[in-house]
């Protein structure tokens, strides 16, 4: 049987391709090998993954996230003995086991990972099994009925078993990554300096990626991402080799990590191709700074970087200038350059003779250049043009000319961003996208953070809060302070990720360190609130101050309130004053209402209603809805303006329309009740009542339902205000007694009880009795007392209806006192007894209850 057996049915050309190389084992390893290859290959092309891509290992390295790093190192080792079948190397037998192993894990990875397919482990090999029981036991697990198909009838119980998932909660918490709660900052950083290195990609080096001038060697590569650790976008790495042999230079990239601010990155100094057993040294191209690098480290890199292999060119033999003996050539540069030498031309400086031959000479010339320091930032200056593979007839160095260059270099990444800035400032965002998106590509940090404000707005493209988010990423672990300070808003908004404010608030920490005004105020906010960290007044105002001095607004108004209440330092109202005055001129409505309390209250400067209704004018009109309610009682009671009810209600219902001030709904009700500067509503002023209830203002609540209730005895009893209606009576009872007002409720009780409005209905009357009578009201205790003597709406029971008696009369409720006399005149419920009936007649009597009176001058006792 063969032991790829199990996917003859699924996949039978890949299935056949495999007896193949079992087949040729031992008569032809290479056959067998590139039979293997052709396998790998027929597997890839069934999961339409890497289409897109011709070269196996390209297309290898696209399965990032669908294949673990095993898995695709695996894949890469059957390719590399593919490449040395195909190069006619002297292949073992053992090099085919190998093949056929990792031939093996492609298979499975393809059957139960990718396509979830199930068999049993008995279809393998003894010894393959330990490559495919990981695979078939996922499966298992995948697939409930097959799982439960194999669950076994019996279970076994150990009584001392317990659960153990707090030790698993506390190991799963922490990761190598991670900081441990015990470690400082200095062993923190030193045992992640200590880690062995870790992948970063894969990486291969083959004829066509040696220079042959230079003998550096450009591998192709293939870079993971990890979301614990900070990386670049890498624009080549490149080592120095003698030997052009592809097999032997292929393999793993690994790197050195570090840690920088409490963030881990990869440490690009220190990156290796490892292939087999050696490791070919690296040197990272990177035109930007690293997030953890200097400016003078920068600057040490690019220059100790050797001349280098940037492009192809052309002689334009028509456009040589004889006078001036400059011949221009034409250049295509290659990729990893683009960002610093792009299409662009070069002259040469040659005499005739020259030119000529090397305009008659066949073939394209190469160009280097070195990095160099520029006015704005570094570009590649061209050095040396050789002509590939010929030996030049005109020439200095074997093959080359060393030639004084007049490079017409390319927009800088600041100039190209300077350029979308002014389409910006104009409105054209759409084209500011572009040069954005232009400097951005060549790491303008500013330009970054702009082309994510532009994805934050939608502004010039369609607005993607992701897109944003990754913009303003690469440019904040750069250490942009601008983009830290978005990508904390981000963070603290959720807007592109999650809600973080812990994020939030290391990220304006970030920003407000680099003295980024704006994140000195939100790291201020962060510690006035305690969003994200400790709450500190100390700290929220040592901020402010740092924002304020720079002018910041925000901060000069937060710092203002620091010192008004006396948080996080000593408090004084005049400095409060001066802080709010200052940010009040520029136009700050929340300050101009600040400092028009300052004047209203005399605090921190003289008292002054005029200076406050000013203040309070300027804001209102700016929408401030404090402004517009303070502004509303200086109309109201006359102080600082003409005392004017009607345009005081004219700022409180500005003020009110948004449902915020709960004391201004309350005020804008007074003023319907009243009828001062409005017309006189009652239902108008229980809606603004209920309105400020809504809002939370305290004496709101009340007013609302007593109000209620007063209108419902308004359209219950009708009145010069409004016609009788005891449906509409009913409906305001109903408001006030589903609020908890006692004196609603006994009265919807009442209408109830008596079927006035509504259809009689003794069990709701005692609800609503009760709901009253719990919360003390003596008329419904009373009432519940009649429910239960006459067994109206519940059981009669007159015991009980004694007891809710002597509560009411208890609480000097006349009504009650006068029934109880009755009650112990007559013996109902009681025992008869005269001297009790007439001590509550009296109580009655002495609150002028006219029968208590009346039965107290008849009470006699009868003769037995």
């Amino acid at each position: 049987m063969s032991r790829f057996q199990f996917i003859a049915d699924e996949y039978p050309e890949i299935f056949e391709l495999c007896s193949e190389v079992e087949k040729n084992k031992k008569a032809n390893a290479n056959l067998s090998i590139l039979k293997a290859r052709q396998a790998l290959e027929k597997i890839l092309a069934v999961t339409n993954l890497c289409a897109q891509y011709d070269d196996l290992f390209d297309q290898i390295n696209s399965l990032y996230g669908e294949c673990s790093l095993a898995e695709m190192e695996t894949m890469h080792i059957l390719r590399r003995l593919g490449n040395m079948a195909i190069r006619r190397k002297n292949l073992s037998e053992q090099n085919v086991d190998k093949a056929l192993r990792a031939l093996l894990l492609s298979c499975c990875w393809l059957y139960f990972k990718l396509d979830e397919n199930v068999c049993p482990l008995s279809l393998f090999w003894q010894d393959d099994r330990d490559i495919a029981e990981p695979y078939v036991n996922e499966a298992l697990r995948g697939n409930g009925g097959i799982r439960d198909s194999l669950k076994k009838t019996y279970h076994s119980t150990n009584p001392l078993s317990f659960d153990n998932t707090f030790d698993e909660v506390e190991d799963t918490a922490l990761n190598i990554w991670d900081k441990d709660v015990f470690e400082t900052e200095a062993e923190y950083e030193e045992r992640i300096r200590q880690l062995s290195p870790i992948h970063l990609g894969f990486g291969m080096i083959d004829d066509k990626q040696i220079d042959s001038y230079t003998h550096l060697a450009f591998p192709r590569f293939c870079l993971a991402k990890n979301e614990k650790i900070v990386g670049a976008d890498i624009n080549a790495f490149i080592v120095k080799v003698e030997q052009e042999n592809d097999w032997a230079y292929d393999g793993e990239i690994l790197v050195a990590l570090k840690v920088c601010q409490g963030k881990i990155y990869y440490d690009y100094s220190k990156v290796v191709l490892r292939f087999g057993t050696d490791e070919l040294p690296l040197t990272v191209l990177y035109w930007n700074q690293f997030a953890y690098e200097n400016y003078i480290d920068f600057e040490q890199r690019m220059n100790q970087l050797p001349i280098l292999p940037i492009g192809v060119c052309k002689p334009i033999k028509q456009k040589y200038d004889i006078d001036k003996q400059l011949l221009p050539f034409q250049i295509s540069c290659y990729d990893f350059v683009q960002d610093v030498f792009s299409d662009i031309k070069i002259n040469i400086s040659v005499n005739r003779c020259q030119a000529k031959k090397v305009c008659q000479a066949s073939g394209i010339w190469k160009i280097y250049g070195k990095m160099v320091r520029g006015e704005i930032d570094y570009f590649i200056e061209a050095k040396v043009i050789s002509r590939c593979g010929r030996q030049s007839q005109v020439k200095k160095d074997t093959d080359t000319i060393t030639i004084k260059c007049n490079v017409n270099r390319k927009q800088s990444a600041r100039e190209q961003y300077k350029i979308g800035k002014k389409f910006y400032n104009r409105g054209n965002y759409a084209e500011a996208v572009k040069w954005y998106r232009k400097a951005a590509n060549k790491g303008d940090n500013k330009a970054r953070n702009d082309l994510g404000n532009c994805y934050y707005g939608g502004k010039g493209v369609e607005k993607d809060e992701l897109e944003a988010v990754r913009w303003f990423w690469d440019a904040a672990v750069q250490g942009d302070a601008e983009a830290q300070n978005s990508l904390g808003d981000c963070y603290y908004y959720g807007k592109g990720v999650e809600v973080n404010e812990t994020e939030a608030a290391e990220w304006y920490q970030g920003a407000a360190d680099k003295g980024h005004a704006g994140a000195q105020t939100k790291i201020g906010n962060c510690y006035y609130y305690g969003n994200g960290v400790k709450k500190d007044y100390a700290k929220a105002t040592e901020w402010y101050q740092k924002a304020a001095i720079q002018g910041n607004i925000k901060a000069q108004k937060k710092l203002g309130d620091c010192y008004y209440s006396g948080r996080g330092i000593v408090q004084n109202y005049e400095k409060a004053a001066k802080w709010y005055q200052k940010v009040a001129e520029q136009g700050y409505a929340d300050a101009q209402t600040k400092i028009g309390n300052c004047y209203y209250s005399g605090k921190g400067v003289k008292q002054d209603y005029e200076k406050a209704a000013k203040w309070y004018q300027k804001a209102g009109i700016q929408g401030s809805i404090k402004a517009q309610d303070r502004l509303g009682d200086c109309y109201y009671w006359g102080r600082g303006v003409k005392q004017d009810y009607e345009e005081a209600v004219k700022w409180y219902q500005k003020a009110g329309a948004y449902n915020k001030l709960g004391k201004c709904c309350y005020k804008l009700g007074d003023c319907y009740y009243s009828g001062r500067g409005i017309e006189q509503n009652y239902e108008r002023a229980a809606k603004w009542y209920q309105k400020a209830a809504y809002c939370g203002y305290a004496d709101a609540h009340r007013k609302f339902c007593k109000f209620c209730c007063e209108l419902g005895d308004c359209y219950y009893y009708g009145s010069n205000i409004v016609e009788k209606d005891e449906s509409k009576a009913i409906m305001w009872y109903q408001k006030a007694a589903e609020r908890g007002y006692a004196e609603a409720q006994n009265k919807l009780g009442d209408c109830y009880y008596q079927g006035n409005g509504v259809e009689q209905n003794y069990m709701e009357a005692v609800k609503w009795y009760k709901k009253a009578a719990e919360q003390g009201y003596a008329p419904s205790k009373t009432h519940l007392g009649d429910c239960y003597y006459w067994g109206k709406g519940i059981e009669k029971n007159e015991t009980k209806a004694m007891k809710w008696y002597k509560k009411a009369a208890n609480q000097g409720y006349a009504c009650a006192q006068s029934i109880l006399g009755d009650c112990y005149y007559w013996g109902n419920g009681v025992k008869r007894n005269y001297e009790k009936a007439a001590k509550w007649y009296q109580k009655a009597a002495d609150q002028g209850d006219k029968y208590a009176q009346e039965r107290l001058q008849r009470i006699e006792k009868p003769s037995e």
